[in-house]
């Protein structure tokens, strides 16, 4: 083998090794995010980030971990996760309200109409 083939190997084994635990929280993340948060707010779906974070990562590491890099900074990444807290916070409201209901319908049992 020729010494820049060697180099490049090297690079890749670093690559692999450095990035695995970037690559591993990218997916976490990614995953992270429910379906149908992906569905409204119309972006491209998590397999496509998905696919192109393992990709990268099969071609030497270093592209996987810049696939990562992109996706969490993009903005993409902070509508979805701003979208998922709005259907949160809209769950616990109507949460909310349907103990609300609950609790005061034991008061209103004993009122004659």
């Amino acid at each position: 083998m020729t010494p820049l083939g060697t180099l490049a190997l090297a690079a890749a084994a670093l690559g692999w090794i450095v990035c695995f635990p970037v690559l591993r929280k990218g997916l976490t993340d990614l995953r992270r995010i429910p379906g149908g948060v992906w569905r409204i707010t119309g972006y491209r779906n998590r397999k496509s980030w998905r696919v192109r974070m393992i990709g990268g990562y099969v071609l030497g590491g270093w592209p996987g971990g810049l696939v990562v890099w992109i996706w969490r900074r993009s903005e993409e990444r902070q509508t979805l996760r701003d979208e998922w807290h709005l259907l949160i916070e809209e769950r616990r409201a109507r949460h909310e309200i349907v103990l609300a209901q609950y609790e005061d319908e034991p008061e209103d049992e004993g009122i004659a109409r």
